[in-house]
């Protein structure tokens, strides 16, 4: 008999979380459809890429490749163009390369890992480093612009 009460009272407090779970999922669901003014008419995503968000004190900023005409195809170059685009869009956002907390680092052979440090740290005010940076390594040719390097960082204002 106890089991029994027991098994009868489980059934109802899940039915009960059950049901607050639906109202919240639904609620969830609503929101993150629900789309405003002319956005519903147009693509929901700018036409121009987008180079950083503010969140907060945080800025998140990506996609810094070097473009094919933007001069030779080496490794110092390719950091060196793509480490100024992510300074520039870091002081346009009211930042800068000493306010880094953490870089991500893309680059198209594995063997560039270690290459990559000199040009890397040239890019930084007085040569040095800030914040953490990782380092992943992606098939040739699949970095937008075949480029040899993409970088993408999370600083502060």
């Amino acid at each position: 008999m106890k089991t029994q009460r027991r098994d009868i009272l489980k059934a109802f407090a899940a039915g009960i979380v059950g049901i607050a779970g639906l109202g919240f999922a639904n609620k969830v669901k609503a929101d993150a459809v629900h789309i405003t003014g002319e956005s519903a008419i147009k693509n929901r995503y700018p036409e121009e890429p987008v180079k950083f968000t503010k969140l907060g004190n945080l800025i998140f900023a990506s996609g810094f490749i070097c473009l094919p005409h933007e001069g030779p195809r080496t490794l110092e170059n390719h950091t060196k163009v793509a480490m100024g685009k992510l300074e520039a869009a870091l002081k346009e956002a009211g930042s800068s390369l000493d306010k880094l907390h953490r870089v991500t680092a893309w680059i198209d052979d594995p063997a560039n890992y270690f290459p990559l440090n000199a040009p890397y740290a040239a890019a930084f005010p007085g040569g040095r480093r800030k914040g953490n940076r990782s380092c992943m390594a992606v098939s040739p040719g699949n970095i937008p612009g075949n480029s040899m390097v993409a970088f993408d960082a999370i600083a502060r204002v």
